[in-house]
């Protein structure tokens, strides 16, 4: 099959360098041929972007698409306006078959291509985007632009060939819906988990003994958290848990691997300034070496808000954590994880932001791993290759474009 993949930003992306580009890698090594529409801003260095294309040379053909900012409502307004044309170019150039649009901006702008040419369109929705918007405060609940976009919304669950979203809890949710429930159109819904190369994250034990030397925790107890530092991933609670967590265990360390600059701000929010310096270790690294570091921890975090956003996500460091053998500390109502954590006994909830739920959790974490280290490691990193696996995920998407065409 020859597929235009529209992509919702740069393939700088780190989320798209780890859920994107070595899945349409694999996917060309099944006999697709890909073609990935990127919107590229001329702020994020040429360097890494040529890298990342001379990686899949042979595999990929990149359309890169240069927008004049990085803002995000001028990027979408370029996008939107230019979208609709580019893709259309590409589509009759190269006798595309399948457009795959990852999220909903990609999806709006390839509907008039779907609509004049005999080309099949995917919708893979990812998350809620208006939501995400309303919920950062970017959008107001009833403006122009959230009222525009949820009208487009519906034009892209209706006019999609197929329907991809990341949990079961997020298909139901689509099914709910008034306007989904009420029409006779069935839709073509699948259930794609962000995914892991679970063998990415066999780290031999004298790696990781050499690494933690190097950064002065080879006997310390380490909570992990890998991911962004932005506000609606609760990085002060994080903070708050670990210092209720270090009463209990005066061992512990807390590792941050991010790519988030640790601003003024952000050193605020965290109450960055109560920790010791050699309690808390915050670092950016590349995400080919995020396996090697995760496998340094004793536990993953997540924390995050009881809202839609969260019950329909799919969040990619679960299947990270899982993979590098670390059970999670995590809030409830995320998805479908919360049953796949219950069920194999591989995570620890804390039920609300309160002092006694943290001593609480603290003591499970204590009493999960007295009596349950032995066999932790193996039981997460057999999960991660069932429920979260890289190669089911290649497969899947396999199927639904040998499906719909």
């Amino acid at each position: 099959m020859k597929v235009l993949f529209v992509n919702d930003g740069s393939i700088t992306n780190p989320i798209f360098q780890a859920q994107g580009l070595p899945h349409l890698a694999a996917l060309a090594e099944l006999g697709h041929k890909i073609y990935v529409l990127s919107f590229e801003s001329r702020e994020i260095g040429d360097e890494k972007r040529k890298s990342i294309m001379h990686q899949y040379k042979g595999k990929i053909s990149f359309l890169p698409v240069w927008v004049v900012s990085s803002a995000i409502l001028r990027v979408l307004t370029q996008i939107l306006i230019c979208g609709h044309f580019i893709t259309f170019f590409y589509v009759k150039k190269y006798s595309i078959q399948i457009i795959h649009a990852r999220g909903y901006v990609p999806t709006i702008v390839s509907l008039f291509t779907r609509a004049v040419l005999n080309v099949r369109l995917i919708f893979d929705m990812r998350g809620l985007m208006i939501d995400e918007m309303i919920s950062k405060g970017r959008w107001k609940q009833n403006s122009i632009i959230t009222v525009v976009m949820r009208f487009f919304e519906r034009l892209c669950i209706f006019h999609a060939d197929y329907l991809i979203v990341v949990s079961g809890a997020f298909r139901k949710y689509i099914e709910s819906l008034g306007h989904v429930s009420s029409s006779k159109k069935l839709l073509d819904i699948g259930v794609v988990p962000n995914s892991v190369e679970v063998s990415r994250f066999e780290v031999p034990e004298e790696v990781q003994k050499k690494l933690k030397k190097q950064l002065h925790i080879e006997n310390r107890f380490v909570i992990l958290y890998a991911g962004s530092l932005d506000a609606w991933q609760l990085p002060s609670y994080m903070m708050e848990f670990f210092l209720r967590f270090k009463i209990l265990c005066p061992q512990a360390f807390f590792l941050v691997l991010t790519y988030s600059e640790l601003t003024e701000k952000i050193r605020s929010e965290i109450n960055y300034d109560k920790l010791r310096n050699d309690d808390v270790l915050f670092l950016s690294i590349p995400p080919e070496m995020m396996p090697t570091y995760l496998s340094l921890g004793n536990i993953g975090i997540i924390f995050r808000k009881q809202e839609l956003l969260n019950q329909v996500s799919s969040p990619l460091k679960v299947g990270e954590y899982l993979a590098a053998g670390i059970p999670i500390l995590l809030t409830r109502g995320i998805g479908d994880t919360e049953n796949v954590l219950s069920n194999h006994d591989i995570g620890i909830f804390v039920e609300e932001f309160s002092t006694r739920a943290f001593d609480d959790a603290s003591k499970r974490i204590i009493y999960f791993y007295e009596k349950k280290n032995h066999e932790v490691f193996s039981r997460c990193r057999m999960i991660a290759s069932e429920v979260f696996s890289f190669e089911k995920a290649v497969q899947q998407y396999d199927s639904i474009y040998r499906k719909i065409v």
